[in-house]
């Protein structure tokens, strides 16, 4: 097929990597000229078609089946599957999501009658926490929801994470600060507004609070109306009496 030598032609795979992309992209296309001797068709088929087809069936394909593939590794926390790593960011920390609660089956017998050493989803939770913990060799990142969307109310982390930061305040001091036992926690602590276009991300003096979008800027930009001053003026609004 004319695809086939394409790929041939301009595509020269300098590693590894890039022989397993050209191999993927030569699979569709095998899998594409199969589709098209089983249904007989031998016409002209558009690019955009062609096109289509072929992006969706990459984007449908499973890529790196091996857990480190040199980049970054998005996985469930699994036992026995902490490798070290210079950054290591779990997300969704959540007071009731983490750990995980323990939901009985009606059919499960060992429930019934549990006995020492049974398996328990919340002790293994807390184990593969702390090997994240020491997983970690540069970096340690935790993210939660802290605000209700609704009243902008605080809201816990998961218990695991208030032990983290309640241990780091007992540990730990900031220079400047001996006498607050919090001052540590505080510090580790990163209170992100609820909008993506608040004015904290864009003023000057919020400590490590910033933005790369320049969409949701457009307002910190814009000229401030100065204070003490109503909205709207006679002198720039002409009113009209409905009679």
């Amino acid at each position: 097929m004319e695809l086939r030598a394409l790929i041939t032609t301009f595509f020269a795979p300098d590693d590894l990597n890039d022989e397993d992309d050209i191999g993927s992209l030569l699979r569709v296309i095998d899998l594409l000229e199969s589709c098209g001797n089983m249904a007989m068709f031998t016409g002209a088929v558009g690019i955009e078609v062609i096109r289509s087809w072929v992006g969706e069936k990459l984007d449908r394909q499973q890529r790196g089946f091996g857990f480190l593939t040199g980049g970054i590794t998005f996985c469930a926390m699994l036992p026995m599957r902490s490798i070290p790593f210079r950054v290591i960011c779990l997300l969704g920390m959540n007071d009731g999501v983490f750990p995980r609660r323990n939901r009985k089956s009606g059919f499960d017998l060992m429930a019934a009658a549990p006995r020492r050493g049974d398996r328990n989803q919340r002790d293994e939770d807390r184990y593969l926490f702390l090997e994240a913990i020491l997983s970690a060799r540069d970096h340690f990142y935790i993210s939660y929801v802290g605000r209700s969307i609704k009243d902008n109310s605080l809201l816990p982390p998961s218990p695991l994470v208030s032990e983290l930061i309640d241990y780091c305040s007992k540990s730990f001091t900031v220079a400047g600060r001996e006498d607050d036992d919090k001052a540590a926690g505080d510090a580790l602590c990163i209170d992100h507004p609820l909008q993506p276009f608040s004015d904290r991300y864009f003023c000057p003096g919020n400590g490590q609070l910033f933005s790369y979008s320049v969409k949701t800027g457009w307002q910190h930009l814009r000229p401030r109306r100065q204070p003490n001053r109503p909205a709207f003026s006679p002198g720039r609004c002409q009113w009209q009496q409905r009679r």
